[in-house]
């Protein structure tokens, strides 16, 4: 069965669509015009003309992609939407790939990929990109240019350096918004770093920061902080007077400086409630930013004295678990070693020498065997004595 759309009635379509929403948004912000887009969804539960599904399904789109950057759906609601997506494009006889209106599932799947990432489902993100551009390779989305940027910060985000690096550096050699080149850029010297190539990170850095937009530049300022490794040059940087005083700074700097051998620094970053309001709705509208705030949250705790002991370990425990949701890789790293060093503080050598084994295999796996401390907290660390430390006590009774 053919589908009754035609090209161009898609494309007015969905020029009338962001036209309208457009004006919503001027008139009363980003939640009115993600409420707009979700009246016109069930209004046309009501209408069954191929007209009115087109402009349903332009509006599911749109939901789904104004909840990618702005927020403002459940993960219910999300997955929900997309399912409907796929069944009007389905029940209207567009097929994937071979379809000329191919391009609906391509800015389906697009969407939906944005989601999972904003969720912390990274792997799944990257599945769903590549989906996209082979659901609509009839009437591709997006150029090649945007498909290698996005595989490559989802390859990165996984630690897959090497595929996320090269992808990278194709999307930079091709035609892309200089909004998007930065972005390419810095994202690949962050590669470069995180597989234990300091000194070709800090060229790449070097050559990337000049003619910089205020944004790139103020990322670019943090990863050179980073690189250096100044924990107070990092608290100072999210302090009062600092230029990174805002969500994802102040939640790697919290984790940052309880990763570190000395604690002299924790005490010149605000506390957890204060880097919440600070961080404004990015808390809010990211499952995976949430999922960071509630991994600060448990580090903090587990400092709390009058918490027993048995259950500031288990939720360590939890929060390790969950460590692939957070939304880079540097904070998933830096996680592992402030956990690591509460244990180490506590005295649970066990529990300790289990969570430094985890990061420096994590390391080893990013920097391909070359290094097993790719952020550098851990040179004052007697790993000898350490792993020494545990024996299993099932071990120990059967020997």
């Amino acid at each position: 069965m053919g589908s009754p759309w035609q090209l161009r009635q898609i494309d007015e379509t969905r020029a009338a669509v962001a036209r309208r929403l457009d004006e919503i948004m001027a008139r009363g912000g980003v939640e009115l015009r993600l409420a707009a887009c979700l009246e016109a969804i069930v209004e046309g539960e009501r209408a069954f003309n191929p007209e009115a599904q087109l402009l349903r399904l332009v509006h599911v789109i749109a939901a789904l992609a104004h909840h990618a950057r702005w927020g403002g759906l459940s993960d219910r609601d999300a997955t929900q939407l997309a399912s409907l997506g796929e069944a009007i494009l389905t029940a209207h006889g567009v097929d994937k790939g071979t379809s000329t209106l191919s391009v609906l599932w391509g800015e389906l799947l697009v969407a939906k990929s944005q989601v999972m990432r904003l969720a912390g489902k990274t792997w799944e993100s990257l599945w769903e990109q590549h989906l996209s551009h082979q659901a609509s390779r009839r009437q591709p989305v997006g150029t090649p240019a945007f498909h290698a940027l996005a595989a490559g910060l989802r390859a990165a985000r996984l630690g897959m350096l090497d595929v996320a690096h090269d992808a990278l550096l194709a999307a930079d050699t091709q035609e892309l918004p200089e909004r998007n080149r930065e972005q390419a850029r810095l994202a690949r010297v962050q590669c470069l770093r995180l597989a234990g190539r300091t000194d070709e990170a800090r060229e790449a850095l070097k050559a990337t920061r000049p003619g910089l937009s205020p944004v790139a530049s103020r990322d670019a300022a943090w990863e050179d902080l980073v690189q250096r490794g100044d924990c107070g040059a990092l608290a100072a940087a999210v302090g009062p007077r600092g230029d990174h005083r805002a969500g994802t700074f102040l939640l790697e700097a919290f984790l940052a400086t309880r990763a570190q051998q000395s604690r002299q620094h924790e005490e010149r970053l605000p506390g957890l409630r204060t880097i919440r309001k600070l961080s404004g709705d990015v808390v809010g509208r990211s499952l995976a930013f949430r999922a960071c705030f509630d991994t600060c949250a448990a580090i903090d705790d587990a400092y709390d004295a009058d918490r027993p002991l048995t259950h500031r370990i288990k939720a360590l425990g939890e929060m390790l678990r969950d460590t692939h949701l957070l939304p880079s890789l540097d904070k998933e790293l830096l996680a592992r070693a402030a956990a690591f060093r509460w244990l180490l503080r506590a005295k649970q050598l066990e529990f300790a020498a289990f969570v430094f084994a985890d990061y420096e295999m994590r390391c080893r796996q990013l920097s391909g065997g070359r290094c097993a401390d790719v952020l550098g907290v851990m040179s004052d660390v007697d790993r000898t004595a350490l792993l020494a430390s545990y024996t299993a006590p099932s071990l120990r009774s059967a020997s």
